[in-house]
């Protein structure tokens, strides 16, 4: 029985033919070409032309498959169902197209449950999926979905990358490896490259990474592998691809240009409910429950009927005498000997790691403690840490400020009273266009000798600013001090010269104190660091009480001075308080202890604390510190080992449904044998359990 896989992704879509073979491996027939879509019209063609791409190829007798695995990107989903908007789409190209969609999965996880069957070891990495105007991040650690966010695509694939992994809010180091897709191919190259060639240390104030990340592609082809596995996986529980298909090179088919299906729309199709739309964290367990009954492998019945008609025939062994007997027994011996290897096998080797996915009981409380350093005061001792770091910063000054220089000449002042007229130096002659001159040194005008015979004497003179403007011709009139022209005034002896003016570059006010203040900022941010890593495993700073105790600053240049840039020098001692780990974590024991209700267990790792200053005094901080724990239910896994062991693991995930909280399991066996023999282990010892809380 054919199926068909459809990608849908913001602005591009694809269609992939698969099968399920009677080896239960999946078979990929064809992967179409990408087609690109604006809006719903658009979809509909673009995925008509794909379908047809495909459907054009396969023999007649073959007939047009109907089912359906949609993989879509994971910024379609909201709270685990595809968002009402993305449905709508869904629901109409369905309708047009006469397809029945039996469920979905979102790409980051069909991707790394491929890459799982392909490596045969759980995924620990970053995928993301770069579209047109997004990105979708998704982290994987040991095969478990830590996280996935869509953020805005902008110029630098770092970047987007990087405020993913912030939004994130990552307790641990991201993985080392970065897994990258895109709907359109093309583009793969470009944001591969831009990727590897990142200095990632530039990102290291907000993302850490071991080492440096290894970033490789997942083509299309690739990508339409995973969603056809995936669909495969929970139709019939397969695990691997068609071997020899998978390696050859993608039969991408061209197909005709796309034209309109004119199809009848398919009536009852209305919400996720409708065609049981769910988002799973394992895919092979969790994209759709489908029964047996939906799955067509072919005429061939089942591995489980065939081992059931299975006969041993009686084999009569002739007895030979002497020498020519021996090679039958050795034989017989050899047969028995497999026969029982085998079985020992069988019952010895096989091991399987059963993991129950429980719902967490969530339960918060507060309490305000005592933090002192003084010893002996204080509900919990405290400890004061310091760091002492430095660092340098420059930025591009703002200010602006006129320079220039004044211009200069010389000056005949003319006294024609009958009293000599004392000039010091500084006194202000008036020139033309109300411009002010100044006397450069002190002078005497004698009196006139007679009305036609005024007292006279040269002085120099000196422009009152800067400027080109007071650069004046000869003959120019000036009047003096606060004298009356027709009594006193001057005259320009030759042409005065030397005033310019231009705008330089300064240092402002504002310069100065953004730059201490963002210099301050990231220094305090390294201390408190730096004093985190310095305290050990077994403390925990405070860093409410982390504070600025004495910042030195070496600016190169002035307020008002002229430059282009100024750089700050600066040198920050911070200084915070520590409590211990042991004393915080028996504060959360006895506050949380009266709130676990019954059936479930406060077990040590499962609490998060956050500390909130309330006041502080001398050498002693009232804080209040919030505790978050996630209980899980109370559990024997040795018992659960012995109640499961030899059970099959349909028979053992209805045993594991007791568990309180259940709300899935996931099993895994090594190896993975066929029918009925398919077991868990007999030896209690060959099996693990493990109890997780669901994220």
């Amino acid at each position: 029985m054919l199926y068909w896989s459809l990608i849908l992704e913001p602005n591009w879509v694809s269609t992939s033919l698969w099968e399920i073979t009677q080896e239960k491996k999946c078979r990929v027939i064809g992967v179409s070409t990408t087609g690109n879509w604006e809006d719903e019209d658009g979809l509909i063609e673009a995925t008509d032309g794909c379908l047809s791409s495909l459907v054009n190829n396969l023999p007649e007798e073959a007939g047009e498959p109907s089912k359906t695995i949609l993989g879509v990107s994971s910024s379609w989903i909201v709270d685990g169902q595809i968002a009402r908007e993305q449905l709508e789409k869904i629901r109409k190209l369905c309708s047009k197209l006469t397809l029945t969609p039996i469920g979905f999965v979102a790409l980051p996880e069909a991707i790394a449950y491929y890459i799982k069957s392909r490596e045969q070891a759980p995924l620990s990495a970053i995928v993301a999926g770069f579209g047109k105007t997004g990105v979708d991040v998704s982290v994987f650690k040991l095969g478990n979905p830590v996280g996935s966010v869509n953020v805005g695509r902008s110029v630098n694939v770092a970047d987007d990358l990087v405020e993913g992994l912030v939004s994130l809010k990552l307790t641990e180091e991201p993985p080392s490896r970065v897994i990258v897709y895109n709907g359109h191919e093309s583009e793969l190259g470009e944001v591969s490259q831009g990727l590897v060639s990142t200095d990632w240390t530039v990102y290291a104030d907000k993302v850490k990474f071991l080492h440096t990340p290894k970033v490789e592609t997942l083509d299309g082809r690739k990508k339409a592998m995973a969603v056809c596995l995936a669909g495969a996986a929970e139709l019939a529980a397969v695990t691997e691809l068609d071997e020899a298909v998978e390696g050859e090179k993608s039969r991408e088919l061209e197909g005709p240009s796309v034209q309109p299906v004119g199809k009848d729309e398919q009536e009852g199709i209305s919400g996720p409910e409708d065609v049981g739309f769910v988002v799973g964290a394992e895919v092979a367990s969790e994209m759709q429950p489908l029964s047996e009954e939906n799955v067509d492998v072919g005429e061939e019945p089942k591995l489980v009927n065939r081992l059931n008609r299975f006969k041993m025939p009686k084999v009569a062994f002739p007895k030979f005498g002497g020498l020519a007997g021996k090679p039958l027994i050795f034989g017989l011996v050899f047969l028995i000997l497999l026969a029982v290897g085998g079985f020992a096998g069988w019952w010895f080797l096989p091991k399987a790691n059963v993991r129950v996915v429980v719902s967490p009981q969530k339960i918060e409380a507060s309490e305000i403690v005592s933090v002192s350093t003084a010893g002996g005061g204080g509900d919990i001792a405290g400890e004061v840490a310091e760091a002492e770091v430095s660092g340098e910063k420059s930025k591009t000054t703002s200010g602006n400020k006129t320079v220039g220089e004044r211009a200069k000449g010389k000056v005949k002042i003319r006294n024609g009273t009958s009293s000599e007229v004392s000039l010091d130096a500084g006194t202000s002659l008036g020139g033309p266009n109300d411009l002010e001159f100044v006397v450069s040194g002190d002078v005497v005008v004698s009196a006139a000798s007679s009305p036609t015979e005024p007292g006279e004497v040269t002085v120099d003179v000196e422009a009152g600013d800067i400027g080109e403007d007071y650069n004046i011709s000869k003959d120019s009139s000036f009047s003096v001090s606060n004298y009356p022209k027709s009594e006193v005034d001057g005259v320009v002896e030759e042409d005065f010269s030397g005033g310019s003016s231009r705008e330089v570059q300064v240092v402002s006010e504002g310069d100065v104190s953004e730059l201490e203040e963002q210099l301050s900022e990231e220094l305090t941010g390294q201390a408190k660091s730096q004093i985190s890593s310095g305290l050990g495993g077994d403390r925990v700073l405070v860093e409410d009480t982390v504070e600025v105790v004495e910042v030195s600053n070496e600016f190169s240049h002035r307020v008002g001075d002229e430059a282009d840039s100024v750089n700050l020098k600066q040198t920050v001692k911070v200084a915070g308080v520590s409590i211990s780990k042991g004393d915080i974590e028996a504060l959360a024991r006895e506050t949380l202890a009266s709130k676990v209700p019954g059936g479930y267990v406060l077990r040590e790792g499962q609490t998060e604390m956050s500390y909130e200053l309330v006041e502080q005094g001398d050498r002693q901080w009232e804080i209040e510190v919030s505790f978050i724990a996630n209980l899980l239910p109370e559990v024997e896994p040795d018992k659960i080992k012995r109640d499961i062991a030899g059970k099959y693991p349909t028979i053992a995930e209805k045993y594991l449904q007791g568990v309180p909280g259940y709300e899935r399991a996931v099993i895994e066996l090594t190896p993975h044998l066929p029918g009925r023999l398919g077991t868990l282990p007999r030896v209690v010892g060959n099996i693990t359990v493990e109890v997780e809380a669901d994220r």
